[in-house]
């Protein structure tokens, strides 16, 4: 988890995990949040 949150607001590329969460994971937020705007009606 805080490999997640250090991804987020302190990234640095030096570690592999940080940037497999910035790579995999911020455009699965982002599609969700996405979804729930459309469905929002927004």
């Amino acid at each position: 988890m805080a490999d997640a949150v250090a991804a987020l607001f302190d990234y640095d590329p030096k570690y592999y995990e940080q940037t497999v969460v910035r790579s995999l994971r911020l455009p699965v937020i982002g599609m969700g949040m996405g979804a729930a705007l459309a469905m929002s009606g927004a």
